[in-house]
């Protein structure tokens, strides 16, 4: 917003962009199996979503001006979350990291009816359907370790498995509600739309539903992106940051396994 430029692994969460946007989180992702393209001298994945003035929503390998990359060396890609949606780079407007759309705020309005404000907008996402963890909280590592989630890193294995493609660190003062959870007794403190999973509790779980001790808010919130789109906290089943919001829009819990796991 200011004029300057930054490389976006710079990018810090509350920088002001040039639309206006603030961003909320920020992401570090594994670029393995990731195809990159070269699309208006931006380099940018393959699925990454964009809206264009003709084409309207679409992806960028699909974007007839979009040229593949070669093989790609460096380890990590990265994005943003923003209170626009939108990513603005050299006039191409990228949607970020959530690539939600119009519908898709219709959905939000119709699925979370008499949860959300009634004239809930794009810009409110992140206040109220935000899903980050306490930066504390301890995850189990395969080797046994139990470290913080804020110093879990990409590529990390978890205890039962899973591998850490994803590492997301969230504003939590801009947050709606961050409180003190409980369940099988077990404690943890986050934002309102962290989703879980429990057979013994009925099957998938949402903070939203829960009534939580309020808390003093943390200045960043913490969550990851698995490859098994699960990971567990003291054996309750989290779904990954990208659960938070796909569980409404789609209905897809991806849980079918689970029991028997």
């Amino acid at each position: 917003k200011n004029g300057e430029i930054k490389l976006i692994k710079d990018i810090q969460i509350g920088d002001l962009l040039i639309d206006g946007g603030k961003v909320t989180a920020c992401f570090k992702s594994s670029s393995k199996d990731q195809v990159l393209y070269i699309l208006n001298d931006v380099m940018v994945t393959g699925e990454h979503t964009l809206i264009d003035d003709e084409l309207g929503t679409i992806k960028v390998k699909n974007h007839p001006s979009s040229i593949k990359h070669g093989q790609y060396y460096k380890p990590f890609v990265y994005c943003i979350n923003t209170t626009t949606k939108n990513i603005i780079i050299n006039n191409i407007k990228f949607l970020d990291w959530d690539e939600v759309d119009d519908m898709d705020i219709v959905m939000l309005r119709q699925e979370m009816k008499g949860v959300l404000p009634e004239r809930f907008h794009s810009k409110d996402i992140h206040t109220f359907l935000e899903c980050g963890l306490h930066p504390n909280t301890l995850i189990e590592l395969e080797d046994g370790r139990s470290v913080p989630i804020k110093k879990i890193q990409v590529n990390d294995q978890l205890r039962f498995g899973e591998q850490v493609l994803g590492i997301v660190e969230i504003n939590g003062e801009d947050v709606d509600k961050v409180k003190e959870y409980e369940i099988n007794g077990f404690k943890f403190i986050g934002s309102s739309n962290l989703r879980m999973y429990s057979k013994d509790l009925g099957g998938c779980l949402s903070t939203l539903d829960m009534g939580g001790m309020p808390v003093k808010k943390c200045k960043k919130l913490y969550h990851i992106i698995t490859d098994s789109k699960f990971f567990r906290i003291n054996g309750t089943i989290f779904f990954d940051y990208n659960g938070g919001l796909e569980s409404i829009l789609w209905r897809k819990d991806g849980v079918d396994n689970l029991d028997n796991n």
